[in-house]
Formats: structure tokens, C-alpha cells, sequence
């Protein structure tokens, strides 16, 4: 969390973190995965078939070609299998009592951060594999240009939504003009939602498909 301690202001500090659900990463991966299976299976079957089946071959010169055969067939996928394991690692979606920070990169870091005030609404969906395993896609919708942040296949997601609304709800107590402890927080009325929502959808950030679907989430909460 070094690097996460430089981008804090004075006064800000983390509440919670979390990142992509293993699934996640295991789903981006599969292929390269099987591929230093593969890999795996190709330099066992070379060393055990192949090597000792070459005449003239001293033990020293058996042991440079398995060397070298383990180099050509494991080396590239499991490299990259490491680089990708770590820069899903490096990928952090962390809450302070200020705003929401998106960090990613090993050695070339991107942050991303939206301000707590600025969150208007907070969605979230889970399938049944992913109640079961505890992940799901958590939405923010802010007062940005943006609109839209969407963290996928994130891992504890009710905490990381629980949490971002708790520190919101903080902040907006220590703001002038702030609802008393016990007030309604609601600052967007369905409606708005939905024009939001529609105005997502017209700048092509949304399907129309997508829209409906949360046009019939928000009515059927009222």
C-alpha cells in the first residue's frame, strides 16, 4: 500500500480495498494456462521419450538439451503467466473517506478516482456462481462527464458497496447544509436515475438493452 499512501491528502485515509475476484483472472488466463499445461506436458514427454533416445549424447550434453527444451516450450507462457498474475495483483479498487481510487500497473501505475460527493447511486449485480463465490459488478453512477464507473467481477462486493455508501454518508454529515443523522440521504429521485440512465444511453455508453434492464431495476425499487 505504499504507493497508495502518496496519493492520499491531508486528512484522507483508506477504509477499505479490494480487487478482481480470482475468477476474474482465472477467466482472462484460461487459455494461457492450458497452454503451460501443454507446455508442461511437452518438456516431461521430450525429457522422458526423446532425450535418451538420441545416440552419443553424454549425461553433461542430456542435461543442456533438457535445459534448453524447458527454456523453448515453459519459459515464454510462464512468464507471462507471471506477469499477468502480478498486474492482476497491482489492480487495486480502494474507499477513503474522501473518494474511490482505482490503481493498476506494476511499474507504470494508472489511478482513476471519483470524488464521494460526486456519487449519485450505487448498483449492484451478483449471479448465483458469484453469490456462491462472493464476487459481483459493482456501478457507480456519479455527476461526472463520465458517468459511469463500472468494476467487474469484483471481489467482496456488498462489503466494497457497503462501505463506499457508509464513508459517502460520513462525508455528507460533515458538509454545511448536510441531513441530520436520521434524515433521508437520498439525493436522486428515481426519475433522475432514469434520465441519467437515458442520457447514457444516447451518448452510446449504454445498449439500449442495458438501459431498459436498469430502468426496470430502479422502478421496481420504488
Amino acid at each position: 500500500m505504499a504507493y497508495l499512501d502518496k496519493l492520499l491528502g491531508e486528512g484522507e485515509r483508506p477504509v477499505f480495498a479490494t480487487q478482481q475476484h480470482w475468477i476474474a483472472f482465472l477467466g482472462r488466463n484460461l487459455s494461457l494456462v492450458l497452454l503451460l499445461i501443454a507446455a508442461i506436458a511437452a518438456a516431461v514427454a521430450f525429457d522422458v521419450y526423446a532425450v535418451p533416445q538420441v545416440a552419443g549424447l553424454s549425461s553433461e550434453q542430456q542435461w543442456i538439451v533438457r535445459v534448453i527444451a524447458v527454456i523453448v516450450l515453459v519459459l515464454y507462457p510462464a512468464v507471462r503467466f507471471l506477469l499477468h498474475y502480478y498486474q492482476w495483483r497491482a489492480e487495486q479498487y480502494v474507499i477513503t473517506n474522501l473518494r474511490v481510487i482505482q490503481l493498476s500497473g506494476i511499474f507504470e501505475k494508472n489511478v482513476i478516482d471519483s470524488s464521494l460527493e460526486k456519487v449519485n447511486d450505487v448498483m449492484m449485480h451478483q449471479s448465483l456462481i458469484g453469490r456462491w463465490l462472493n464476487y459481483g459488478d459493482v456501478e457507480i453512477l456519479t455527476a461526472s462527464e463520465i458517468g459511469v464507473n463500472r468494476f467487474v467481477r469484483v471481489a467482496r462486493p456488498l462489503a466494497f458497496k457497503t462501505a463506499m455508501l457508509n464513508a459517502k454518508q460520513e462525508l455528507e454529515r460533515g458538509l454545511p447544509g448536510a441531513p441530520a443523522r436520521g434524515a433521508s440521504q437520498t439525493a436522486v429521485e428515481v426519475p433522475d436515475l432514469i434520465a441519467r440512465y437515458a442520457a447514457l444511453r444516447d451518448q452510446g455508453i449504454l445498449t439500449e438493452e442495458e438501459f431498459q434492464a436498469k430502468k426496470k431495476d430502479l422502478l421496481a425499487q420504488r
